[in-house]
């Protein structure tokens, strides 16, 4: 393997794992979607990621850092946990119930 693609690897790594890196709304949609556990109305990808992406706009507009970072934790959670945890509730936030 020569230096270009050794360096190019590297920094792949470095990018995935670098703090701040969040799944997207797109990601996380797709995510519940595909999880038969969690009991949702049914919407489309495109009205999960709209839904998502608003809520991350006016929780923005709030200029509230821990509601934010309540966001982006619950993001996080629903990405990293499984489909039973989600539908269990591991992720719910009273204070946002985003999905």
């Amino acid at each position: 393997m020569d230096t270009a693609s050794r360096s190019g690897r590297v920094l792949a790594v470095v990018l995935l794992l670098a703090p701040g890196c969040r799944p997207s709304c797109e990601q996380v949609c797709e995510k519940l979607l595909a999880c038969d556990a969690v009991e949702s109305p049914r919407v489309s990808q495109a009205e999960c990621e709209d839904g998502c992406a608003r809520e991350e706009a006016l929780v923005e507009t709030w200029d509230d850092q821990e509601l934010l970072d309540a966001f982006h934790d619950e993001m996080d959670c629903v990405a990293d946990s499984s489909c039973d945890d989600v539908a269990a509730g591991a992720c719910y936030d009273e204070a946002l119930f985003v999905f």
